[in-house]
Parts: C-alpha cells; structure tokens; sequence
C-alpha cells in the first residue's frame, strides 16, 4: 500500500527520498493539500503544495492505512508505525525498475525529474525566469539558488535561453559540473 504512495509523490512534488520516510503524520495538511518538511536535509525546512491529483490519493492512503495503524507516528510508516529505513525506497525501487528497464536509474532521479520537467515546462519570458527559478528552488528546499541551476545543465533548450539572457554572468550563477559531481551535495541522501 505505501510504494505506489510513495513514489507517485517523489514523482509529482520533487521531494527528497528523506523528507519523504521522515513526514510525520502532523506534517500532511491533507485538507489544504500542503506537505510541511520539517526533516530534510540540513535545516532546511519548507513546505510544498501537492498537485489535487496527489492529495485526493493521499486522502486515499491515509484512511487505508490508519485502518490497519490506527496509531502511527510515520506518514509511510514501516508495520510498527516508526519510520522506515535509508534503504527501504532505494531496495523497493531497484526491484521495481530492474522489472521495466535495463537502464541505470535511481531512486533519487525522480527528483531531478521533477526539476527538469517543469523547466520544460516554462515559457521563456525574460522578466519570470528568474521568479520561477526562485519558486523552484525554493519548493525543492534548496538553501541557495546555485543548487537548483545545476538542473539548467539538464535541459538543453532552456539553458540555451538562459545564456542568451545572460551570457556576461551564466557562468556565475551556474555550477562547474565537474566540480559540482564531486562535492557532497550531490549524493543527498537517498
């Protein structure tokens, strides 16, 4: 019941595997459809606005599951009501995928996903790029804006935009990659 759950939200709100085993019942707004993340990485708390799709499937799960845990801490929580474990999504998604692809993927990827798709999304517009940039960074809990322009370097159209927009300072504002795979932040925890 909690792996459909799970990973359909990783998918729709681009929230860390993390911040995903560690929402506590009280975090889920599941009348305003809005998701508290109070355990993320760092201190980074933040909250996200869960698509009308998401929250009625939420609404769902959770009179499901608090039939069989009537008194659970853990919004996906393991038989006894407690949180689930760092390995948990990563064991459940890697049988999952290995069943529909041979492609190398990760748990984790869904996150950048997230991030890509809705800058595919965007419009160019000079005067909202940035605002929306902002918005996604901050829905996606990063602590500086850096964080979330690697995902430029995932969407080539866009990023072509961007350096239009900008060229005197792109590089400013986006990060080495080659710098950027070998810093710690880049393997958040999954």
């Amino acid at each position: 019941m909690v792996l459909p759950v799970f990973f359909r939200l990783l998918y729709s709100t681009g929230i860390r595997t993390c911040e995903a085993r560690g929402l506590r019942c009280e975090d889920v707004d599941l009348n305003n459809g809005v998701l508290n993340i109070v355990n993320s990485k760092g201190s980074s708390e933040h909250r996200v606005a869960m698509h009308k799709t998401m929250q009625t499937l939420m609404v769902q799960y959770d009179n499901a599951i608090s039939n069989l845990l009537p008194i659970r801490k853990a919004f996906f929580p393991n038989e006894f009501g407690e949180f689930l474990p760092r390995t948990w999504e990563s064991h459940h998604f890697n049988k999952i995928w290995k069943k529909i692809s041979d492609e190398p993927a990760r748990c984790y990827d869904l996150r950048a996903n997230y991030a890509v798709t809705n800058i595919n999304r965007w419009k160019f517009s000079e005067s909202e790029w940035f605002d929306k940039l902002l918005y996604l960074s901050r829905s996606m809990g990063h602590s500086c804006i850096n964080s979330t322009t690697y995902y430029y370097n995932l969407v080539p159209l866009f990023a072509e935009q961007l350096r239009d927009l900008s060229e005197p300072g792109l590089q400013e504002i986006l990060p080495n990659l080659n710098e950027y795979y070998n810093q710690d932040h880049y393997y958040e925890e999954e």
